[in-house]
């Protein structure tokens, strides 16, 4: 998996989100495989775009709502 994401991090370089600068529905699967990447107790590469921008997402009503749970 950390192939793929340092693939997002590179992109994150001149966009905000994966396809551009708005949210589009590339965003959504990735939102949810990035919460569990980030609340798993693994060590990862330092990407701090990839951080960046999961912090964006996290702002997102619809992700509080239905991806920000706990893992189960």
């Amino acid at each position: 998996m950390n192939t793929e994401y340092r693939i997002v991090e590179n992109n994150l370089a001149a966009r905000q989100y994966v396809a551009g600068n708005a949210l589009t529905m590339g965003d959504i699967p990735l939102e949810v495989a990035l919460h569990r990447w980030f609340l798993l107790p693994i060590e990862r590469p330092d990407y701090p775009r990839l951080a960046a921008y999961y912090e964006r997402l996290k702002q997102r009503p619809g992700f509080a709502q239905h991806c920000a749970g706990p893992l189960s």
